[in-house]
């Protein structure tokens, strides 16, 4: 089954996380999700966590424009979480932006 759908972008976020900042980060990642919710232009969010001990994770954001992707970047509040990104929260992390220009799926 073919969903048709206008493109759409997602933000591939892949990151390594200093755990010395844990409850901190977990306050942060709830602030931020629930931030980008309202955001206009926000369709999904997914977030995975590796199994073995690298520390690496990935968040998925889709969102209807890459305008909504950059007021998203430029919101203030994010604005601060990602410097504390940088300085507090993580190792490493690397971002990606993909259009979407096919959806294909199948449910029974």
């Amino acid at each position: 089954m073919l969903y048709t759908l206008s493109p759409m972008y997602m933000v591939v976020f892949e990151s390594w996380r200093d755990e010395t900042h844990d409850e901190r980060y977990a306050d942060y990642a709830q602030k931020m999700l629930a931030l980008a919710s309202d955001m206009p232009g926000f369709v999904a969010f997914e977030h995975f966590t590796s199994s073995d001990d690298t520390g690496k994770a990935l968040s998925l954001s889709v969102w209807e424009s890459e305008e909504a992707i950059k007021a998203w970047r430029e919101h203030a509040e994010h604005r601060v979480a990602q410097a504390l990104g940088q300085t507090d929260f993580y190792r490493a992390y690397r971002l990606r932006v993909a259009k979407i220009e096919r959806d294909y799926g199948y449910e029974r």
